[in-house]
């Protein structure tokens, strides 16, 4: 499984991905973002609430970036 997002007609599309004492797990830029639940080096994340800051702005100049928390289960 992956917490997939995708979109169309985004100009900047960024997620970072945070554990719950604000170490970066994950990054991506890209139009099509997927997280497996692994690290940067590909290390399996541990079953918790990670923090992700998403920010994307569409080529009309919207800005539709948010923030949430996503839970990781095995």
């Amino acid at each position: 499984d992956q917490f997939r997002i995708m979109a169309s007609g985004v100009e900047e599309f960024e997620i970072n991905i945070f554990n719950r004492w604000g170490s970066l797990k994950f990054s991506q830029t890209a139009d099509k973002i997927a997280w497996d639940g692994r690290t940067l080096a590909g290390a399996i994340c541990p079953d918790g609430v990670y923090y992700f800051v998403l920010k994307a702005k569409s080529v009309s100049g919207k800005d539709w970036s948010t923030e949430g928390h996503i839970t990781l289960m095995r």
